[in-house]
């Protein structure tokens, strides 16, 4: 029998020091006579309302005959296996009637996983709780008798039986009946202060690793006595490394629900009062739920398009990340915080019409950017903070400056964005709808250093108005443009193909010539719905005849999208700047294989967008059909042919480009209708037939 013992003990601590454990321990029971003895001290002859509470893990079936934790299972209290595998009994003075004890259902547990089991006694009612949901209940009014017995752990309070085989772990005994959002509360987690809870008579979380005590972590000294004696014996229980999610942690890169993700024997978190720590890159294809959450070193945690996330309290600490996508929703319970310590990064990528959403459950809550943290956001509402809406002392990132975010909802007296920060930043877009939640400000620079330009913002909220600058440290103006044009090449007849949006350059592509474009504007990757990058300028003069390129007050690389749209280098918002004009503003769009345009017509601003359309008509284009085409019944666009982009479509795109680079693939001048390769199309379809057409944009 002992050479089984110890053949079983030696597989089960490889099995658990195996595991990528939290220094966290437990006590392996082999069920043949281990047990830990806690003592006859008077605090734990509970007479009246108790709860036994902790975390078990099976290595075999559990029966009636093996005990978790029982005083005299006849006068006093027990809690350990029922009649039937794999269920739980609990009784509070039996009178050695099986009768009189509360039972689950059978195989309410299952092996080789964690699992969380109470019961609970208020005088008049039993119960029983499994992860924290109650599973079972019986009427039980009676007048306990009480034991001079020790509190055992494991083993049944008389003779030698009945012993516990598995893991053990967060042994917690009250006398009071704790309710079940009392156990959720904390069985995720080990107790705070343990020492300070008045109703708390026996604590033991066997965080020792060794030795032949464990210590009793409540204000009372009901130290534990492994197998009964200070001396080293088999009825022993051997420390052993624990995985019991205390909290929920990471062990590799995965899926939210797939159990690899999580360590051995958690399955993962399923419970809204779970408590998760992350510090590896965890996805989610489905809604979850938890308590808290802290993202540690190497963490990610990224919320998959149109999935939901409630929590309470988001930790994002050193080289962590949180990522929503778009449609995401996070959920912030009331008085609940989200904090990004320094180091760590608060991600929300939306769309339009497919933003991210960071709102409540019900009240408000913190919201924390700490210095050497960063928070980049793109069409996502933000909604309900606290007092000081979102509080940045960290950076913002000046890639996704909050471009399009709404701010809203906040407290009472609020501020919706409060930047204490040094940094210099331009903010483009923000939308501060109409104040109807008596908040006071809109945006609060606290600290005199940094300038912040917050261009084109909207919203009946928004403006210097209802800002609080008392170091004049926010400018508030600025401009969007919204215009759309076409490319002949890649145009299919309702919009433009997107088939090498792979092969774009990450740098715009314009610096040599004809354009010699000195500007910097790169990407780390380009949006699916990106066609290709193009350069716009805009020119100041009296008519788009004298526009020439002396008249250039602005230029700047950007991307033309699927649906024609001049978007910024998200690849989705507009283009945003702060230039003014003394006469009327006409816009040029370059591009480097197509012929540039100009606007025939000025751009007129409405509110703070500049809009203009060059698909509508000939018209729009300066020069009208002989730089510009019909390209579709009633849809104009950009000539495609000029490979060498200087402004003429001759016989030197096609034997210089053409010629050259046909069969092969890339990013190609001479790849007219952008499918990623240069063949007979370009030549046939776009070069020849547009041979001889010229810009019609004033040099």
């Amino acid at each position: 029998m002992k050479l089984l013992k110890i053949f079983a003990l030696a597989l089960l601590v490889f099995q658990l020091n195996g595991l990528t454990a939290q220094d966290q321990y437990s006590l392996f029971y082999d069920g043949v006579d281990d047990y830990v003895d806690c003592g006859t001290n008077p605090e734990l002859n509970i007479t009246g309302s108790i709860t036994i509470e902790l975390w078990i893990y099976l290595n075999g079936p559990l029966t009636i005959y093996e005990r978790l934790v029982e005083k005299d299972w006849a006068t006093s209290y027990f809690l350990g296996g029922k009649y039937g595998l794999n269920g739980i009994a609990f009784g509070m003075d039996a009178n050695s009637n099986p009768a009189n004890v509360l039972e689950t259902a059978t195989n309410v547990l299952t092996q080789s996983v964690w699992t969380h089991v109470a019961g609970t006694w208020d005088g008049a009612t039993l119960r029983i709780f499994i992860n924290g949901e109650e599973v079972a209940s019986k009427p039980w009014a009676v007048t306990v008798d009480g034991s001079t017995n020790s509190t055992k752990l494991g083993k049944f309070y008389g003779p030698d039986n009945n012993f516990f085989r598995g893991n053990m772990d967060e042994v917690r005994i009250w006398n009071v009946a704790l309710t079940a959002e009392q156990l959720q509360e904390n069985m995720y987690k080990p107790l705070d202060n343990p020492e300070l809870e008045p109703n708390l008579v026996a604590y033991y979380g066997f965080d020792e690793g060794s030795g032949q005590t464990t210590e009793d972590l409540s204000q009372y000294a009901n130290t534990g006595v492994l197998g009964g004696t200070t001396n080293i014996e088999p009825s022993d229980p051997a420390w052993a490394a624990s995985t019991a999610p205390i909290p929920f942690y990471t062990v590799s890169n995965g899926d939210w629900t797939s159990a690899s993700t999580w360590a051995s024997g958690q399955t993962y978190p399923t419970k809204d009062w779970s408590r998760v720590k992350i510090n590896h890159t965890v996805t989610c294809a489905a809604d979850i739920g938890t308590y808290d959450m802290n993202i540690g070193t190497g963490g990610n945690l990224e919320i998959g398009a149109g999935q939901i996330c409630n929590i309470r309290d988001l930790d994002v600490n050193n080289s962590g990340s949180i990522q929503l996508n778009e449609n995401g929703l996070l959920q912030v319970e009331d008085n609940g915080s989200i904090v990004v310590a320094s180091g760590g990064s608060f991600e929300a990528y939306g769309s339009p019409g497919s933003e991210v959403n960071i709102t409540h459950n019900t009240g408000f809550y913190s919201f924390d950017i700490a210095s050497g943290a960063s928070i980049a956001a793109i069409y996502s509402n933000f909604e309900y903070m606290d007092a000081n809406g979102i509080n940045i002392t960290g950076d913002i990132d000046a890639g996704f400056p909050l471009r399009f975010c709404s701010f809203s909802n906040g407290a009472v007296g609020g501020t919706l964005l409060t930047i204490a920060n040094s940094q210099d930043i331009t903010l483009e877009g923000l939308i501060f709808p109409a104040n109807t939640w008596s908040g006071t400000y809109n945006v609060a620079k606290t600290i005199d250093a940094g300038q912040v330009n917050i261009l084109a913002a909207t919203g009946a909220f928004a403006g210097d108005a209802f800002e609080n600058d008392i170091y004049n440290r926010i400018d508030w103006g600025g401009f969007r443009l919204n215009a759309k044009v076409y490319l002949e090449g890649p145009y299919n007849g309702t919009g433009m193909n997107t088939m090498f949006t792979d092969m774009l350059p990450l740098t715009q592509p314009f610096s040599g010539l004809p354009w010699n474009y000195p500007g910097t504007e790169s990407v780390s990757e380009i949006s699916e719905n990106v066609v290709d990058w193009a350069l716009i300028q805009f020119r100041d003069a009296t008519d788009a005849a004298s526009a020439t390129s002396a008249t250039t007050v602005y230029e700047s690389a950007v991307f033309i999208d699927s649906d024609g749209n001049i978007v910024g280098l998200d690849g989705y918002s507009p283009v945003y700047f702060d230039q003014t004009f003394t006469n009327d503003f006409f816009l040029v769009v370059l591009q480097r294989n197509h012929l540039g345009i100009l606007s025939a017509n000025p751009l007129t601003l409405s509110g703070s967008s500049y809009d203009y359309d060059f698909t509508t008509g000939a018209g729009q284009a300066y020069g009208d059909a002989n730089g510009f085409k019909e390209i579709d019944t009633g849809v104009y666009g950009m000539i495609g042919g000029d490979s060498n982009g200087d402004g003429t479509i001759n016989a030197n795109d096609k034997t210089l480009y053409w010629e050259n680079e046909a069969g092969t693939r890339g990013y190609l001048p001479s790849d007219l209708n952008l499918d990623g390769h240069s063949s007979n199309q370009d030549k046939n379809d776009l070069w020849q037939i547009n041979n001889g057409k010229f810009s019609q944009v004033p040099n």
